[in-house]
């Protein structure tokens, strides 16, 4: 039966090495078109392979997770500062953000900015990026810990917050507190709702405030959602936030 469709032995090699070629070189091909489809991402392929409970500790590990979506997120990586977090993967990065924090020169973009700088944002196209995240750094004085910057009781250094940075009264907005509390890793993590001015949209927000030890910096993190849209985003919301964290 093997004759019938690949010949006597050595018919198959003489037969190939007629047209120019040999099995070797096709299955180099085919390998080659395999790892092509596989980095190219043909028709999803790949990650829907690194999403597999086999794969998806593998990519994480390797941060293959940087370019592809594994389990429906992906990660933004700060080598600068040190900092990481997932997002959703169908989210897309702020690109003006990213021009003005590597625009070469831009002194009144950069160095002569005013406040906290942004350094990463991304938001959901399919609701007008009222569901987003952000993250910004802010210089201070060096210090040993977020408690020589905030105090050592979340649920003060919160309410501060709110009344000072987030919701002043000159603003308009309302905001209220819902919890506040400290993470093992030093991190304060607050909740809160923002009600914007003259009957505006309610967001339910969950913001990360991390002071890495001994360094003039403090990062915040926040990350935005319509209240009418929290009981079904909630999940992958806290997910998020809880992934932002220092990194070595």
């Amino acid at each position: 039966m093997l004759d019938y469709f690949f010949g006597k032995p050595g018919e198959l090699d003489a037969d190939l090495a007629l047209l120019g070629t040999s099995r070797r070189r096709i299955a180099q091909y085919v390998s080659l078109a395999i790892g092509v489809s596989l980095v190219g991402n043909f028709l999803g392929l790949t990650e829907v392979l690194l999403s597999t409970p086999l794969l998806a500790d593998f990519a994480r590990n390797n941060k293959l997770d940087t370019y592809y979506s594994v389990q429906n997120f992906k990660r933004y990586i700060d080598d600068e500062n040190h900092l990481e977090c997932l997002y959703p993967s169908s989210w897309l990065g702020d690109t003006s953000v990213y021009l003005k924090r590597n625009a070469q020169g831009a002194e009144a973009l950069l160095q002569k900015r005013a406040g906290p700088t942004p350094l990463a944002a991304f938001s959901s196209p399919n609701t007008r990026k009222l569901e987003n995240l952000s993250i910004f750094r802010s210089d201070i004085p060096e210090v040993d810990s977020i408690s020589s910057v905030l105090g050592d009781d979340p649920i003060v250094a919160a309410q501060r917050l709110l009344d000072s940075a987030i919701a002043p009264p000159s603003s308009g907005k309302s905001a209220s507190l819902l919890t506040a509390s400290q993470r093992v890793d030093g991190a304060f993590t607050f909740e809160y709702m923002l009600t914007l001015p003259s009957g505006g949209n309610t967001f339910h927000n969950i913001a990360v405030i991390i002071v890495p030890p001994r360094m003039s910096q403090l990062f915040t993190f926040t990350i935005l959602c319509p209240e009418d849209s929290w009981s079904q985003r909630e999940a992958i919301f806290r997910l998020v936030a809880e992934s932002f964290r220092l990194i070595k």
